[in-house]
């Protein structure tokens, strides 16, 4: 035979498994490292996103408030400077007769007595003429002009729309944007 073949043997002796070699348990290390290190960037990275579109969102935020608060100064003050005080003055009559209708007893052995500022009787009397029993309308110049003490019996009740609406423009003039914008951002 002119050339032999030969052939690798597969004893079962040759056989044994080692398992993966050194390299292999380097190169697995070192590809693990990169992939933890890789995935730590990128949380960081989706972090500092984070973070930044919520001072974004805040600081967006904070402008749309100031604009609308901006905006409501010009109809809080057609509301305290105009609106409320005409619908008071145009309103204090009748006002003081449904107070009337709802707390007291017209019709009762008590009659009804009510104080108001001279300005007001000639108004508030062609109210309460429709209320039966009738109710004595009596002026007053120690009280403000849409106040009114309402009493029969024992029973007393002081209305005053004034303080009321002085209360209201109060509270409405606190409604003020605070400009963020500066302390927030710098």
């Amino acid at each position: 035979m002119a050339g032999l073949l030969n052939l690798e043997a597969f004893d079962a002796a040759e056989l044994s498994d080692t398992g993966p070699s050194e390299d292999y348990h380097k190169g697995y290390a070192a590809g693990h490292n990169a992939g933890y290190d890789a995935a730590c960037a990128q949380a960081d990275a989706l972090r500092r996103d984070l973070a930044q579109t919520l001072m974004d969102i805040s600081f967006t935020y904070n402008e749309a408030r100031h604009d609308v608060l901006s905006s409501l100064a010009v109809l809080v003050t057609a509301l305290t400077d105009t609106i409320l005080p005409h619908c008071v003055a145009q309103g204090f009559a009748r006002q003081v007769a449904d107070l009337v209708l709802t707390r007291f007893t017209p019709g009762a052995e008590d009659g009804i007595c009510i104080h108001v500022h001279p300005d007001q009787v000639t108004a508030l009397q062609s109210v309460t003429d429709a209320i039966p029993g009738g109710v004595a309308v009596i002026a007053d110049p120690t009280l403000p002009p849409h106040a009114a003490w309402i009493g029969q019996g024992q029973v007393e009740t002081y209305l005053d729309m004034d303080a009321h609406l002085a209360r209201i423009s109060e509270l409405l003039s606190n409604i003020s944007p605070i400009d963020q914008r500066n302390t927030a951002n710098g």
